[in-house]
């Protein structure tokens, strides 16, 4: 937008003398709704409101992704990119289990107020923010009570992932 249709709206906006709002055409006097003192907190919090609708929400749209995302091939059979070696270590890859219990892509998961045993975390590739137990099990048995405990809480569609662990 540039500054002249702006300020025109501001003026427009602010004239007592116009009787009609450009907000509510036709039907809606803006003065008879707001005093003169109320329409500058007025457009303040409609700027904030239509400011903060068009700022990304936190990591769910990071605007630059891992640079591993973007090497990923699109079939495994594909040699992958030339890069560094990753370093190697002295351990044993040992199996290690979570219960997840959803996925959310185009919503926040401070949104909304999941159980204290879980986390959740943010996956850049795929973009998604995986909610799974907090801790992570080498016996699956208790994995396995934990999903039950979780079904029985209502996340009905609780399941259990492998993970491999380095001791």
């Amino acid at each position: 937008m540039n500054k002249r249709f702006i300020s025109s709206v501001l003026s427009d906006f602010f004239d007592s003398k116009n009787s009609e709002s450009i907000f509510f055409p036709h039907f809606v006097s803006l003065p008879s709704l707001i005093s003169p003192p109320m329409k500058k907190d007025y457009l303040l919090v409609l700027l904030v409101a239509m400011l903060s609708a068009a700022s990304p929400l936190s990591a769910q749209t990071q605007t630059k992704k891992p640079a591993y995302c973007d090497e990923l091939p699109t079939d495994y059979s594909q040699a992958p990119p030339a890069r560094q070696p990753l370093p190697r270590f002295n351990t044993t890859p040992t199996p290690e289990y979570k219960v997840q219990v959803a996925l959310l892509r185009n919503t926040h998961p401070g949104d909304h107020p999941f159980h204290s045993k879980l986390i959740a975390r943010y996956r850049p590739c795929e973009e998604v923010w995986v909610i799974e137990s907090r801790e992570s099990f080498t016996s699956r048995a208790e994995a396995v009570r934990l999903q039950q405990e979780l079904i029985n809480l209502g996340y009905k569609g609780a399941y259990l992932i492998e993970l491999l662990g380095y001791q």
